[in-house]
């Protein structure tokens, strides 16, 4: 590569970077193998022992074993999936339960908001408006009128009603 190697002026006070002993005379090679190469070699292999043995306090006392179970949505799986273990598979996991699968869901709810504002325009509060707009939109769940009469008559109201 026609790079000529030289050798950096050594004193035998020098702190800041390696100095290896100047009593013999080096060659340049010589010289960079002991000041880079087995150093780097030496940083490399110390930090490949912290990555990959800090976990083995993690797998002490535990057996693992393979589960037939296979989870049928994203949120099974994050129950169980063990955060300590697989932190990063658990935050992936957390990430899929948020996104939404497809944009029905938001579409029927924005037309839901949009047909109940226009009809009670400005006669509601937020927490109503919420609880219209998820009835609009979860039409399939099965409503008790007896149990919303009876969680309504244990309310105080200002009304008298003469049945």
């Amino acid at each position: 590569m026609d790079i000529e190697l030289t050798i950096k002026q050594l004193n035998k006070r020098q702190t800041n970077r390696a100095n290896p002993l100047s009593d013999q005379k080096l060659d340049a090679e010589t010289y960079y193998k002991i000041t880079v190469f087995i150093p780097y070699v030496d940083y490399f292999i110390t930090e490949l022992k912290k990555r990959f043995l800090a976990h083995s306090d993690i797998f002490k006392g535990r057996k693992l074993s393979r589960s037939n179970y296979v989870p049928k949505s994203a949120l099974q799986a994050l129950t169980e999936c063990d955060a300590s273990i697989f932190p990063n598979i658990f935050i992936i996991i957390k990430i899929v339960c948020t996104l939404p699968v497809s944009t029905t869901t938001p579409e029927r709810m924005f037309s839901s908001l949009k047909r109940i504002k226009t009809y009670l325009r400005n006669t509601m509060s937020k927490d109503r408006l919420n609880g219209l707009t998820m009835l609009a939109v979860h039409k399939n769940v099965h409503i008790d009128t007896e149990e919303i009469i009876n969680e309504l008559a244990k309310k105080p109201r200002k009304l008298d009603l003469i049945l």
